[in-house]
C-alpha cells in the first residue's frame, strides 16, 4: 500500500559548488529500511543527481550546474524527509518543494536556516 502524493511546485536551489557535500550528505544516511530507496545505491552513486534519482526525484540542472528544481518520478511518499533533512544545509535558503497528497492535503518541504521544515497548509476561503 501507500499513499500517492504528487509534486506541486517549487523554489529549489542547491549550488554547483554545494553537490559534492550533498552527495556525502545522503551516503552518510543511516543504515536501514528507506521505503522505495535501496541506500546501497545510493552510495554507489558517483552524483548528487544520480542520488536524487534514485529517490525518484529528476533533479533540473541550470547552465551554471546548479540543481533548481524536481520532477517526480515516483508515486508514493517513503522517506524524501530524512533525504532532504540531509541535504538541507547546502540548500538556498527559503528553497521549498511543495506536494500534494491523494486525500487533498498539501505541504511544503521548506528549507530554512539549514534545516528541512515540513510546513502544511491552510486553506482559508475568503468569505468566511
Amino acid at each position: 500500500m501507500g499513499y500517492c502524493i504528487s509534486l506541486a511546485d517549487y523554489d529549489f536551489i542547491l549550488a554547483a559548488e554545494q553537490k559534492d557535500a550533498a552527495l556525502a550528505a545522503m551516503k552518510a544516511l543511516p543504515d536501514g529500511h528507506y521505503s522505495w530507496v535501496d541506500i546501497d545505491e545510493i552510495r554507489n552513486c558517483k552524483t548528487l543527481e544520480g542520488a536524487l534519482r534514485e529517490w525518484c526525484y529528476e533533479p533540473e540542472v541550470d547552465d551554471g550546474g546548479n540543481i533548481v528544481g524536481f520532477e517526480f518520478s515516483g508515486e508514493k511518499i517513503g522517506d524524501e524527509d530524512r533525504m532532504f533533512r540531509a541535504i538541507a544545509p547546502f540548500v538556498k535558503d527559503g528553497s521549498f518543494i511543495e506536494m500534494h497528497g491523494e486525500d487533498g492535503a498539501r505541504w511544503r518541504w521548506k528549507f530554512i536556516n539549514g534545516q528541512m521544515k515540513e510546513i502544511n497548509a491552510r486553506i482559508v476561503w475568503d468569505d468566511e
